[in-house]
């Protein structure tokens, strides 16, 4: 019995010396450095990790920056506009020949001007001169509240790129979704619009009140896997607008437009497609 209370002695001495350790540990941590994580952010990407350390180098272009994004035939340009105050970086991929069509595509919130890429080398091989652009200026995350003009910065993007006689699509996802219907409605020079799985509110706006502002032929894409609340505004949206919807399976944003990792349109992306080609 005694030699039984010794054993179990020295297995609380062990015991208390080793949460003592942890505590040592936990106290030399940088754990209360380290920023707290976002509710409201997106998961960060691929073209998230590659654009944020290619930002502080200070040594690539977009073009190079975002060349694993992009399937190797296809030609990106670096652009650097300004407007509205500011530089606003953004990438031109384009076709071979005259354009058909034009696209300006507006990021989600992480993703920056790399997410838009693999799709926009597909909008080039039907003829579309597709140009991503950073609407915060900063690179690869874009979080708060956007003081500027979105309108103005498309404008600016457009004035540098050309092709006056090619009709110009505003496209957006998520975030872009949303800033693609103020931009519009607030008289940005495109002559159609796309919203995909764009939030119904941001910063103040509510994307229904701005519908009386929009006459220019729009298209809404959206999935139920955004919720219930979501989708419902989002068709309400549409109809507000006179735009045409398109309810995708699964998925969310530029998500929605390939599959998986190849250059094949979704039923979705097919459809955005023959939208921007078909726009007057």
């Amino acid at each position: 019995m005694p030699q039984r209370r010794h054993l179990r002695q020295g297995l609380g001495f062990l015991l208390a010396a080793a949460l003592l350790l942890t505590g040592c540990g936990a106290e030399g941590s940088t754990d209360a450095d380290a920023p707290a994580p976002s509710p409201t952010s997106e998961p960060p990407s691929e073209a998230t990790s590659e654009a944020t350390s290619d930002s502080t180098s200070g040594h690539e272009t977009i073009a190079e920056r975002c060349s694993g994004s992009t399937p190797p035939d296809a030609t990106l340009d670096n652009l650097t506009v300004k407007g509205d105050g500011m530089t606003i970086p953004a990438v031109a991929v384009r076709p071979t020949g005259r354009p058909r069509a034009v696209a300006v595509l507006l990021p989600q919130t992480t993703g920056g001007l790399c997410g838009w890429l693999p799709y926009a080398a597909r909008l080039a091989t039907r003829g579309v001169l597709a140009v991503s652009m950073d609407v915060c200026g900063y690179g690869a995350t874009c979080r708060g509240t956007i003081t500027h003009r979105i309108e103005v910065q498309v404008d600016a993007v457009l004035a540098h790129v050309g092709a006056p006689d090619a009709p110009v699509t505003l496209i957006g996802a998520s975030m872009g979704g949303s800033q693609t219907v103020r931009a519009v409605a607030r008289g940005a020079g495109v002559d159609a619009w796309v919203d995909v799985s764009g939030l119904s509110a941001w910063d103040g706006d509510n994307l229904i009140d701005l519908a009386p502002d929009i006459t220019k032929p729009g298209l809404v894409v959206y999935a139920r896997s955004d919720g219930p609340l979501e989708f419902g505004r989002a068709r309400q949206l549409a109809r507000a607008t006179g735009a045409r919807f398109h309810e995708a399976p699964i998925g969310h944003g530029w998500d929605l437009v390939l599959r998986g990792s190849s250059n094949r349109p979704t039923r979705a992306g097919t459809v955005i497609e023959e939208f921007v080609l078909s726009a007057t």
